[in-house]
């Protein structure tokens, strides 16, 4: 573990987001964290689409779990549900509902600040996955559309009540 945070702060002080390519860096050749990534053989790389430069993100291939042939995000949406029925949300459903305005959107930033489980994090980098098989249901909390944003991957995903759930490229 020291290694991994010995690469993370030298990433953040080169401006760097590829550790192969910071350990190729003539100057950190010494560097014993950077000699074990050379000699362990290690696969660190970044999030695809990842929107914060400079950030340094690990995971273990151990924590993602199995993916199926065809994925669905349907885990994604029960993980959603149970995340907006949190009271945190209180204020932001409050807002929306006291708008006045007949569509009433919510917008959801995904980020592992979230604690959003490592299978559903594979599953939305799936661009093969299917769409959720039904809309979403959260008891008490009345929204007609909803604003999946990843901080990683490349698509967003939104759902309205007119229109059902629907998946865009993010450029």
């Amino acid at each position: 573990m020291r290694h991994l945070q010995v690469l993370a702060s030298l990433a953040e002080h080169y401006d760097e987001t590829s550790i192969e390519r910071l350990s190729r860096r003539s100057e950190l050749q010494a560097n014993t964290s950077v000699q074990w990534y050379r000699a362990a053989g290690v696969d660190i790389d970044g999030i695809r689409g990842h929107r914060n430069a400079g950030q340094v993100v690990f995971s273990s291939d151990s924590l993602g779990g199995f993916i199926a042939d065809v994925p669905t995000l349907d885990p994604v949406l029960e993980w959603i549900e149970q995340l907006l029925a949190d009271d945190r949300f209180d204020r932001d459903f409050a807002k929306i509902n006291s708008s006045g305005c007949v569509e009433q959107h919510l917008v959801l930033r995904v980020d592992m600040g979230n604690a959003i489980p490592p299978e559903c994090a594979l599953v939305l980098l799936e661009e093969s996955a299917t769409l959720p098989s039904r809309p979403p249901q959260v008891p008490g909390r009345s929204f007609t559309g909803l604003w999946l944003i990843p901080e990683f991957g490349a698509s967003l995903l939104y759902w309205t009540s007119a229109s059902g759930w629907a998946r865009f490229a993010a450029r």
